[in-house]
């Protein structure tokens, strides 16, 4: 049964807002679910919205027992648990300008569950992500998002239970073509994916996590594709200076191996223990400051495996690429976990 609901427009930052008992943007150190539409971090979820920054709708319903199911109007479902032993309840924050301020309730002090140990399954729906991705919004909020949170005892995994029809996050993008023949994995395999085009120069494309500012010292795997070193990967492209497609997607598992599709294949690990979690960038990115993709896995301490696939390196190869279309494409695939394995 419905026991209370809420609606405020609130205030996003960095494709952000928070539902926690503490003020606080940081997710656990471990491995968490992580969708495109929410990161589920025991403690604190991050709602993980379309704009940069900006104003969205949100709803929100608290129920007695697990409601029903609502299918229609919304593009985008993901639900799971949270958890807390906090002298606080739970709250949604407001996220902008790097700060907090409290959403949901309104009232400050007031909590939408008590204080103490508790247990909350949370479902999140969502729509309009896509139409203006990435952008800031100064005007009326266009993004809607309903969550739902009701009381459980027993811990159940998160899941996605329905994903847009397309990818978000293409709004800005140039989308990259699947090979022909490409099939999809299996449902909640692949927990985020995003298409981009980065500018290479001096043939690196890097993959790398907050900290890092160079190789120096640090051991290193070099490889024909690509160089691993610890907390940075440099991808090696053909062209020597210009754009290439790249797709980057993070697994909840093991990918699948399949390069039916693809001329090279190079695999190894990466390791951050940074705030903002791991960063793609282009030759030409201000990093830190300014990646190109921006804290696409979770902050904390973290080991994943990447494997990068790559063709069209032979086109143009140490050739300048100006005012053309890539001819270059690479796929990298992430995923966590816990062994050190050589490259």
């Amino acid at each position: 049964m419905l026991v209370g609901r809420f609606q405020s427009v609130i205030k996003t930052d960095y494709h952000q807002f928070h539902i926690d008992p503490v003020q606080s943007d940081n997710i656990p150190d471990g491995v968490y679910p992580e969708f495109t539409l929410a990161v589920f971090g025991g403690q604190p979820i991050r709602v993980e919205v379309g704009i940069r920054v900006g104003p969205v709708n949100l709803v929100l319903e608290m129920y007695d027992s697990a409601p029903q199911y609502v299918d229609a109007e919304w593009e985008d479902t993901v639900e799971g648990d949270l958890f807390y032993d906090n002298p606080g309840g739970v709250v949604v924050w407001h996220f902008y300008s790097g700060g907090f301020d409290q959403a949901i309730p309104e009232t400050a002090g007031q909590t939408l569950t008590p204080p103490g140990k508790h247990r909350y399954r949370v479902r999140i729906y969502a729509r309009e992500r896509d139409i203006e991705y990435d952008g800031p919004l100064a005007g009326d909020p266009i993004e809607d998002y309903l969550i739902q949170m009701w009381p459980t005892t027993e811990p159940e995994s998160a899941r996605a239970i329905k994903k847009p029809l397309r990818p978000i996050g293409h709004g800005r993008c140039q989308l990259f073509t699947r090979p022909a023949g490409h099939r999809e994995e299996p449902p909640d395999m692949i927990v985020k994916r995003h298409h981009t085009v980065l500018d290479a120069d001096y043939q690196p494309v890097h993959d790398r996590s907050w900290t890092s500012t160079g190789f120096g010292t640090r051991a290193l795997s070099r490889l024909p594709l690509a160089i691993f070193a610890e907390d940075t990967i440099s991808v090696k492209v053909g062209i020597k200076g210009g754009p290439v497609n790249v797709t980057l997607e993070v697994h909840d598992g093991p990918a699948e191996y399949d390069a039916s599709e693809w001329e090279d294949t190079a695999e190894g690990d990466l390791v951050h223990d940074t705030e903002h979690g791991v960063s793609f960038q282009s030759f030409w990115d201000d990093v830190p400051e300014n990646p190109s993709v921006r804290g696409f896995t979770p902050p904390g301490k973290r080991r994943y495996r990447v494997r990068i696939f790559a063709r069209g390196k032979a086109i143009h190869h140490d050739g300048h690429l100006v005012d053309s279309d890539p001819v270059e494409d690479y796929l990298i695939q992430m995923w966590p976990t816990t062994e050190l394995r050589q490259p």
